[in-house]
């Protein structure tokens, strides 16, 4: 899960998202997570991927049932150009693919999550 409002910020800004994640099982491989600000046209504004929790927790020792925060920063730079955006987290091996998101029913619905979108204004 997520906790997130909608906003709008000026060019420059940094924006902190909190995420929350709770292990369903076990990990075999050693898991990071990617949280990109994306243009319509799909280009990234802002990003900062990388392993859990600044870049310390291993996924392999991640306890099933444990939960951990992990705390985000977008910075944006200055010359950002006013607009929305949409904000998208999930989870990938360094050298591979995305991770699954799983429906209620366990289906495959997607390989990421969309959070609230950000706004950038006009300077």
């Amino acid at each position: 899960g997520y906790a997130m409002t909608a906003r709008s910020i000026l060019p420059g800004n940094a924006v902190t998202i909190t995420l929350y994640w709770r292990s369903r099982s076990t990990f075999e491989a050693d898991y990071a997570v990617f949280l990109n600000a994306l243009r319509p046209s799909l280009r990234i504004s802002a990003q900062d991927t990388g392993k859990p929790i600044n870049g310390h927790f291993s996924t392999q020792v991640w306890q099933m049932g444990q939960v951990i925060t992990d705390v985000r920063v977008l910075q944006f730079p200055i010359t950002a150009k006013a607009g929305q955006l949409d904000v998208e987290v999930g989870w990938f091996l360094p050298k591979g693919d995305r991770l699954d998101v799983l429906g209620a029913d366990s289906h495959v619905i997607d390989s990421r999550i969309l959070l609230s979108p950000i706004r950038i204004r006009e300077q």
